[in-house]
């Protein structure tokens, strides 16, 4: 439901600092990004108003990786061999830089030698074998792939002619958005299938060692909490929408939450009836009482 924010109802606003949490606060063990807030003032409403909540405003510092544990890994092989899993280690890359770790991977293997180079003209990266010797293959089926970085799609390919060059523009971050998630407004929103979640609002992710500020415009969507007296509340960030945690590296965030009492909201369930027609049967009509005051129906005597 969508009010306008700048309604005269009562309002409050939260400011939380992450950092001033308790270690209690924070639901997973190494990440500032998903915590519950116990208010020591609780926020409430009497039961014929509701209580309208929207993200006033959010900022977080970009510190992430653009290559973390859940997309650093893919399967490689030569022709008579058998797959096996690289993986690259966590950290914030550049195009050269990737290309390089993936050369190091690759010739670890002790399998041929590999050069892989990147092309700012196409945005590809090209992986050749220089001795010639070994037709390869790369595949990106499993799990924390990192397709998106090299220019590949979840499939499995073969080089050809001893080189294998990606197919998609090369993403050298994976995400295109940051999702916040509010416990009290769960089944409100929807997502790319209709289903019910949580997500609060969209975040749009900045270059890397940048600080994100947001700030919605005066009409931003706001939700109807689904509780009328609010002393806690759970709040996270992802990546996208697929659960992934937005790590910050041990840095804090901070957010602010506004609250609108709102009265008088109802409901009413909608005239779905068939209507009833204008001409009533003759048997119905000739029987009908005349209408006292309208002389066009009186009887004739």
């Amino acid at each position: 439901m969508s009010i306008v924010q700048n309604t005269n109802q009562s309002q409050k606003l939260i400011h939380i600092n992450t950092e001033d949490l308790p270690i209690s606060a924070f639901n997973n063990t190494g990440l500032t990004t998903d915590v519950t807030v116990n208010l020591e003032q609780a926020i409430e409403c009497f039961t014929s108003e509701h209580l309208a909540v929207s993200l006033h405003s959010l900022s977080l510092p970009s510190s992430w990786y653009n290559i973390g544990p859940f997309d650093n890994s893919f399967e490689f092989k030569i022709s008579a061999g058998a797959y096996q899993t690289l993986t690259v280690s966590p950290g914030n890359y550049n195009t050269r830089q990737l290309a390089n770790a993936i050369e190091t991977l690759l010739n670890g293997l002790s399998l041929g030698t590999y050069t892989v180079s990147y092309s700012s003209i196409t945005n590809h990266f090209t992986v050749s074998e220089t001795t010639t010797t070994n037709e390869f293959s790369l595949r990106f089926t499993g799990s924390n792939t990192i397709h998106k970085q090299l220019g590949f799609a979840k499939d499995e390919y073969s080089s050809t002619s001893y080189s294998l060059s990606s197919v998609n523009a090369v993403i050298i971050f994976p995400y295109q958005s940051i999702y916040v998630h509010l416990s009290i407004i769960d089944g409100d929103s929807q997502d790319s299938f209709g289903r019910a979640t949580n997500i609060f609002e969209r975040i749009g992710i900045p270059p890397a060692n940048n600080l994100v500020f947001w700030r919605p415009i005066a009409t931003s969507q706001r939700y109807l909490a689904n509780r009328r007296y609010i002393n806690n509340f759970n709040i996270s960030l992802t990546f996208e929408m697929n659960g992934v945690p937005v790590d910050l590296n041990g840095l804090h965030w901070c957010f602010s939450l506004q609250f609108t009492t709102v009265a008088g909201l109802g409901r009413t369930v909608p005239n779905v009836e068939r209507p009833v027609s204008n001409i009533l049967p003759r048997a119905v009509a000739d029987f009908e009482e005349p209408v006292q005051g309208d002389a066009g129906n009186a009887p004739v005597e």
